[in-house]
């Protein structure tokens, strides 16, 4: 039990992110309340500052966090998440975990929902940063459906807002280095200049938003939309129709279909005339087209994802309410339509092919559904190079070369690549 004088009952909105399967997806969401502990970080150091390494995997931010003592575990740095979450993987089923209760965790999809349990009174260790007494939400491999079994799951947990938000979080892509600094430490005057330039931040419902003009065709105005900001989520940037009438589905788009917690999702790809975020503006950005992501208590009208975010370094200061934004090495890198077909997820064995979108080269290919990509044009299919694959999967080239496992054998061949987008009459 906890100190009666220290706990708050907290209403949160679950946000587990649905890994996109091919393309952008949003969060999943459920309303629960839970009992957290509020206690004090503690900090191993003077300073009151943290700095751990990050791996970027398929636009997935895995930092070590350590639970309870364990080793370090990879969490997805997920700011669209409010909360801290464990999931069934290799290395979590060998821990002493014991979760309690039985909570339903619905979301994206329409197959209904999923369940997760309580992690009570857990530290959790950030570098020389520790938080105890934390309530964690547990997720098995049962309740996760876009992974078949724990060969898929790439990553350990998910760190979210209630740990995040007493903080400010630094996200640096040119270094790959993560800084957690008590508020109080944080010199802002580092970052009025020199290429930093400043967002306003809305929190709601534990999770960051952002005000956001956006034109989505040439022939009209542009409108001011309100999107999630969430790092856990694949892809650019991610708009619902649905939840705002002047979001039209774009007539020139490829299809591809994600999954959700509730089940899948169908999408439509195409380009986005304009897209601001703060001092920047995009042009003709791949975005991601979806009535699935957005139910109606929602308020936002779409996502910014990490396939954005991380063409900048970024600092979320959730209690001064802003976001900095600077250009780092990786803002050149193309966002391009896919032109494969293929739905990919890094595997213990390569890239699973978890989906086969229909009307394209992998349609017409020997791969199947359930096939392991073991290397692409010499280079070994590690969860490191998954977006050098993605990367070539969207390029202009004709084709690549592959080899993957099937049920029965190696089979190496080469893998044409076409054009997806087209124009619909609807």
């Amino acid at each position: 039990m906890f100190p009666i004088q220290r706990i708050k009952k907290l209403a949160l909105l679950i946000v587990v992110t649905a890994i996109g399967v091919a393309g952008c997806t949003l969060s999943d969401y459920a309303r629960l309340s839970i009992s957290q502990s509020i206690t004090k970080p503690e900090w191993e150091n003077a300073s009151h500052v943290t700095q751990v390494p990050f791996k970027l995997i398929d636009h997935k931010i895995l930092i070590p966090i350590s639970v309870n003592g364990s080793k370090p575990l990879d969490f997805v740095l997920d700011t669209g998440s409010p909360v801290t979450v464990v999931v069934e993987s290799h290395t979590t089923k060998n821990l002493e975990l014991n979760p309690k209760g039985n909570i339903s965790v619905g979301g994206l999809g329409d197959d209904g929902d999923s369940t997760a349990g309580f992690l009570h009174n857990s530290t959790i260790k950030v570098g020389e940063l520790s938080i105890g007494d934390k309530s964690l939400i547990h997720i098995p491999l049962t309740s996760l459906p876009f992974f078949d079994d724990l060969d898929e799951v790439f990553f350990d947990g998910i760190v979210g807002y209630d740990l995040l938000d007493n903080f400010v979080l630094k996200i640096d892509y040119d270094s790959s280095i993560i800084t957690l600094y008590e508020r109080k430490r944080f010199d802002q005057s580092e970052y009025v200049s020199n290429g930093w330039f400043s967002v306003p931040l809305e929190i709601a419902g534990a999770v960051p938003y952002i005000q956001s003009d956006i034109q989505l065709s040439e022939d009209t105005a542009p409108i001011k939309l309100t999107l999630h900001l969430d790092t856990g989520a694949n892809g650019a940037i991610a708009l619902a129709p649905r939840a705002h009438e002047e979001i039209r589905f774009p007539s020139t788009y490829y299809s591809s279909t994600s999954q959700g917690l509730s089940g899948s999702l169908k999408n439509r790809n195409g380009l986005v005339t304009k897209t601001r975020l703060g001092d920047v503006e995009f042009t003709n950005l791949l975005g991601s087209f979806s009535d699935s992501a957005i139910t109606d208590q929602h308020k936002h009208q779409g996502a910014i994802g990490n396939e954005l975010f991380s063409k900048f370094n970024v600092v979320f200061d959730y209690q001064g309410k802003q976001m900095l934004l600077k250009k780092n090495h990786r803002f050149e890198l193309p966002i391009e339509p896919d032109r494969s077909g293929l739905g990919l997820l890094t595997h213990k064995k390569g890239y699973i092919v978890k989906r086969i979108n229909d009307d394209s080269s992998a349609a017409k290919s020997s791969l199947t559904k359930g096939d392991i990509i073991t290397s692409f044009d010499g280079t070994p299919a590690t969860p490191e190079n998954i977006e050098t694959l993605r990367l070539a999967l969207s390029s202009k080239q004709e084709s690549l070369d592959l080899c993957w496992l099937n049920q029965t054998e190696e089979k190496c061949d080469s893998f044409l690549l076409e054009d997806r987008m087209k124009l619909h009459d609807e």
